[in-house]
């Protein structure tokens, strides 16, 4: 097996759902993605990272199956610290974990588009994996592990 890791920083941003609109007397629907504001600057950060990282392992793009762990790390909101001489501590009700939107399966999203043409052929390479949400400076740590053409 072989791996290829890299931290991507920057504000995750989930990629959006797809939307789709009928013009008057078309006979198709128009599908487009709903995208969030920041989404093709975080891909840039994200695709930018990993070239960094690939450069280092001398591959072609993966054309294998495809193991993907990442860790999305979120900027607390302001709300989870107290007040005044407090302002720098965790109030009690703060949650240990990042439990509201954006949703990991969007960022996921994100990411593994990023990847595509950088990393990899297909995100459909990706046959495992493990997606977690935690607080900490924002960015995403990446760990891809595959098998390569003449591994056994």
């Amino acid at each position: 097996m072989s791996e290829i890791a890299f931290v991507a920083f920057g504000k995750p941003i989930p990629q959006g759902s797809k939307k789709a609109f009928v013009n008057k007397g078309a006979r198709f629907a128009k599908i487009v993605d709903v995208n969030h504001d920041g989404l093709m600057s975080w891909r840039s950060v994200v695709a930018d990272a990993a070239r960094r990282a690939w450069i280092d392992a001398g591959d072609g793009l993966i054309d294998t199956g495809i193991c993907l762990d990442v860790t999305f790390f979120l900027a607390r909101p302001r709300s989870h610290f107290g007040t005044g001489k407090n302002a720098a501590k965790l109030k009690p009700s703060a949650p240990e974990f990042p439990i509201w939107k954006p949703d990991w399966d969007k960022m996921v999203r994100a990411l593994c588009d990023a990847l595509t043409n950088v990393i990899w052929t297909d995100d459909a390479r990706v046959h495992e994996g493990h997606v977690r949400k935690r607080y900490g400076i924002p960015s995403a740590e990446v760990r891809i592990t595959y098998t390569k053409e003449n591994e056994t």
